[in-house]
């Protein structure tokens, strides 16, 4: 009786065990473009007083997320951006406007391709700014859709477009 108790608790164990391995591993690359997201997302914040010289290298550090020759359109006044060499500079621009930048990725959808090789998602982007003389913050939201490609075994962003909204 001891032994079926114990084979019928190995069996069971290793039925959760091979349920828990296929969802970690299925699910892999979705939670790598995520985590990459959520990365960028803090290369592009800034806190106040924060050097400059820290600013430079997590603007740097941002532009390894990118293809070689990513295009980037955010649907406002600003030109596209288009290789990955044109994306430090951007973000480095944008931050001397404010204080203090806060992104955040929300709603964050994320479809793999059947070649396991591209991969788009759809997020909403909350950009919240403090310019040095305003007390009252500036506050972003938008629908963006972005196009990954993974050359090797990194995601990196190859596309990235507006979502046109009705306002």
């Amino acid at each position: 009786m001891v032994k079926r108790t114990l084979l019928f608790a190995v069996i069971i164990g290793l039925v959760v065990s091979a349920i828990f391995f296929f969802r970690w591993f299925r699910h892999r690359d979705e939670r790598q473009i995520r985590k990459n997201l959520n990365t960028l997302a803090s290369l592009v914040s800034k806190s106040p007083g924060e050097s400059s010289f820290i600013l430079v290298g997590r603007a740097k550090n941002a532009a390894d997320y990118f293809t070689e020759d990513c295009l980037i359109s955010v649907g406002s006044e600003l030109q596209e951006i288009k290789g990955r060499d044109e994306i430090p500079g951007t973000i480095i621009l944008a931050q001397n406007f404010f204080t203090q930048l806060t992104a955040t990725p929300v709603d964050i959808t994320v479809r793999i391709g059947e070649d396991k090789k591209t991969a788009q998602s759809g997020l909403t982007l909350k950009v919240v700014g403090y310019g040095p003389a305003s007390t009252q913050p500036f506050l972003e939201a938008r629908e963006i859709e972005i196009d990954w490609q993974k050359p090797e075994k990194k995601w990196l962003l190859s596309e990235v477009h507006p979502v046109s909204t009705l306002r």
